[in-house]
């Protein structure tokens, strides 16, 4: 930005000024997982439409969830929420790329276009925490700390990799097995734990994919 309001943090990092965006709380409440997936692990799922073209779903949830996007027949999110072994509730909140609405009062701050996008009464998406690291192995939980803020878990994405395996059988024929895990979480009192758990187990050895990486946030969900 050449010229107009710029507002820094401690540090000397620009937050807000004419070309700030920044995603907006547009809902939030309670679900429960209701609907058997068919996978063979068993798990349960439930959809949450954002009714936006691009929109985050952050997490609150004791037991083992994993979250997937798909997209309706108007482009809009569509966010399912899966729990592993039991249907359970979980607390969720929704934020989308929406312009700031009028407030009437305070500071609001407007681009070269005229559209507003920063007023001091809207709910943002606060980030605690960005996390991007190679897909952990195993079935042990890894931690990461919300701070000591009320935090929420989102997934940036799925990290769902195949791994396939054939195993010889004396006088016999040769066992194949494939599977398809993602990573999986979990929220704590002090954070969320997180680890890589199987989707799904079929017998057939479809080879093994790259595991590339894990990525998440954690979102500061307090007061909202």
């Amino acid at each position: 930005m050449e010229a107009g309001l710029q507002v820094l943090n401690q540090s000397g990092a620009l937050q807000i000024d004419s070309l700030y965006v920044n995603f907006v709380l547009i809902s939030s409440g309670v679900a429960t997982t209701s609907v058997n997936s068919g996978f063979s692990e068993v798990w349960y799922y439930t959809e949450i439409a954002s009714h936006r073209k691009e929109s985050v779903i952050a997490v609150r949830c004791d037991t083992e969830f994993v979250c997937f996007n798909s997209l309706d027949s108007n482009g809009n999110v569509v966010h399912r929420v899966l729990t592993h072994y039991y249907p359970v509730g979980f607390a969720y909140w929704i934020f989308a790329a929406d312009p700031p609405a009028d407030s009437g009062f305070g500071l609001e701050v407007f681009n070269a276009a005229g559209t507003r996008v920063f007023q001091a009464s809207e709910k943002y998406m606060r980030l605690i925490s960005y996390t991007n690291i190679p897909v952990p192995s195993g079935q042990d939980w890894s931690a990461i700390s919300s701070r000591g803020l009320h935090a929420a878990f989102a997934q940036g994405s799925y990290c769902a990799f195949l791994e396939g395996a054939t195993i010889p059988v004396p006088g016999g024929p040769p066992v194949s097995f494939g599977a398809i895990r993602v990573l999986t979480a979990r929220t704590t009192r002090d954070g969320a734990q997180y680890r890589i758990t199987p989707l799904n187990i079929f017998n057939v050895n479809l080879g093994n994919t790259d595991k590339g990486r894990a990525v998440f946030m954690m979102i500061d969900v307090t007061g909202y």
